[in-house]
């Protein structure tokens, strides 16, 4: 699919094109799905893992396009011969330190790992409502929690768009019942998450 489409505009108010990453899922492996353009490069997931706007694949990964590292190279952006490192070639220093994406993905695995015996629909709503102990209007001047509010100012103007959970639910004759809990607003905070089946 990558091969065919490619990410289109992300903005609302203006053109805004970025790669996206993906996970992919089923009740039996879980696979982290990053794309640049036409290429892409994936790794299983072990236990869990959060993905928040920006490459996080570095040197470990299982399966990569033919022609994902000739790319990097080819724009400078990755030196032959050297250990081939997706995030550092790929990522956009400006974007991601401005939308703190690192820092939004590690606080939902530290609440992941927080919680993880308890770890169900309810629980996943509650940390994807994060404002790390702060009040949703705060959140410092990059409003790096994982419910992202917009704020005045050329620092802040992204907010959370779209938040949503998959639920696997093997049945007992190994069908998968899919249950998608969606807030289709922006703020999940603010937002209900609705269960599509």
């Amino acid at each position: 699919m990558v091969k065919v489409f490619i990410s289109g505009n992300c903005g609302f108010s203006e053109t805004f094109y970025y790669n996206n990453a993906f996970l992919i899922t089923d009740p039996k492996e879980s696979w982290h799905l990053e794309t640049v353009g036409r290429e892409w490069i994936a790794k299983k997931v072990h236990n869990y893992k959060a993905i928040s706007n920006t490459p996080s694949i570095t040197t470990d990964y299982d399966l990569i396009s033919p022609n994902l590292i000739n790319n990097a190279i080819l724009n400078g952006w990755h030196t032959n011969g050297k250990q081939f490192n997706f995030a550092q070639s790929y990522a956009d220093w400006f974007y991601t330190k401005l939308a703190k994406a690192n820092e939004r993905s590690c606080r939902i695995c530290e609440l992941i790992e927080k919680n993880n015996s308890q770890i169900n629909v309810y629980k996943m709503i509650e940390i994807l409502r994060d404002h790390r102990d702060t009040t949703p209007a705060s959140g410092g001047l990059f409003g790096q929690t994982v419910c992202m509010h917009a704020a005045f100012g050329p620092i802040r103007r992204s907010q959370t768009t779209n938040s949503f959970i998959v639920e696997l639910q093997l049945l007992e004759n190994n069908q998968i019942n899919p249950i998608i809990w969606t807030t289709g607003t922006s703020a999940p905070c603010l937002s209900l998450f609705i269960p599509f089946n």
